[in-house]
């Protein structure tokens, strides 16, 4: 589950399912309660003015507020053991054929696509999400020019729409490649979008359409470099 504020108003990414919710002004609010990003008792105060309700009401509204956020899976109940244990591992992924780089800019696209249509969006980000940069560094720019000749080899039937599948199988083709990509899923709130793109040192590869959308969760460079 990935959450962020966008246009003042919480948006939620559910990554098992692929699903987007975006909380109201109140729902927002109430949240930031619950998880401390603001002053409870400041933000209780606030909502019997604005609705003219008693401090009792008010909490009776938050504690059923916050016990649909823990059956809808947004937040965790409290007093969670700790020791739980975690769900199990995807397989790692296979390693990308040797040979020239459009044929293993290929075999990114075309294991993307398997891996979507196979197991769906959330086994394949969290697959995905453990890729490590490879430890011999490739030049950025002849592998995007690498990955643009491929996708004429395996072209996207949704094409040029299709931006889950690309900027998946781009990162996964620049991460074989030693090239430190993050992947990034971002949300515009009005009207509501959705994009998910691949940078590098903070700027977009193959990609200029991300101007104005909030980041929502990102597959940092960082992360690969822990595991």
């Amino acid at each position: 589950m990935r959450y962020a504020r966008v246009d003042g108003l919480g948006v939620f990414l559910d990554l098992r399912t692929s699903t987007y919710k975006v909380l109201d002004e109140v729902a927002t609010s109430m949240l930031d309660a619950l998880t401390g990003a603001a002053d409870p008792e400041a933000e209780l105060a606030g909502w019997c003015r604005e609705y003219e309700i008693d401090p009792e009401t008010a909490r009776a509204e938050l504690a059923r507020f916050a016990d649909t956020c823990v059956s809808d899976g947004l937040l965790g109940a409290r007093g969670r053991d700790d020791g739980e244990p975690a769900p199990p591992s995807a397989e790692p992924l296979a390693s990308a054929p040797r040979g020239p780089r459009v044929g293993r800019a290929v075999h990114a696209l075309a294991a993307t696509w398997r891996s979507l249509r196979a197991d769906g969006f959330g086994p394949t980000y969290e697959r995905y999400a453990r890729i490590p940069v490879a430890p011999a560094a490739s030049a950025p720019g002849a592998c995007v020019r690498a990955f643009v000749r491929a996708e004429n080899v395996w072209p996207s039937k949704r094409a040029p729409d299709d931006c889950l599948l690309r900027s998946l199988a781009l990162f996964r083709y620049l991460r074989g490649e030693g090239v430190a990509a993050e992947h990034v899923i971002g949300v515009w709130r009005f009207p509501f979008l959705a994009h998910a793109w691949v940078e590098c040192g903070g700027a977009p590869m193959l990609d200029e359409r991300v101007s104005g959308f909030t980041p929502l969760a990102r597959i940092a460079a960082a992360d690969a470099a822990a595991r």
